[in-house]
């Protein structure tokens, strides 16, 4: 008698997901996963990040991985982040680009100014963290 793969899968994906001991273990694992995330992200006032508010790191969350065609829950969760930001922060922004009309503000007292060359370097905080756990970068 052939074996039906795509039902004994399903029945291996619904015994896994209403297994505690799994659930639990990989919960914990997500959360050590966020917490060093958070803890390599920056903080507000941390002198390597003058703008940081705290906002990024704030944003960082981990959530129940769900099957994208029932909306049930899976086995498994995923950390990311949603921060707009983030993407800068990740793989970093290249200098400013020389035009002559490029990124000028008018000063309070009526006066053209333009803003200071600001490249972002790649701190790569999501990809470290990948790293540090045995995964691959994004």
């Amino acid at each position: 008698m052939p074996v039906n793969r795509a039902r004994l899968q399903a029945e291996i994906a619904v015994k896994i997901t209403n297994d505690a001991e799994v659930r639990r273990g990989t919960k914990a694992f997500a959360e050590k996963v966020e917490d060093h995330w958070k803890q390599i992200a920056p903080s507000p006032g941390d002198p390597d990040h003058l703008y940081a508010t705290g906002g990024y790191k704030a944003s960082i969350q981990n959530v129940q991985n769900r099957e994208p065609a029932t909306g049930r829950f899976t086995f498994g969760w995923k950390v990311f982040t949603i921060h707009p930001n983030a993407i800068f922060l990740e793989y970093g922004t290249r200098p400013d680009k020389k035009r002559p009309n490029f990124a000028r503000y008018q000063r309070h007292d009526g006066t053209w100014g333009r803003s200071p060359n600001t490249p972002t370097p790649a701190f790569a905080y999501a990809a470290r963290t990948a790293l540090r756990f045995g995964g691959t970068a994004p």
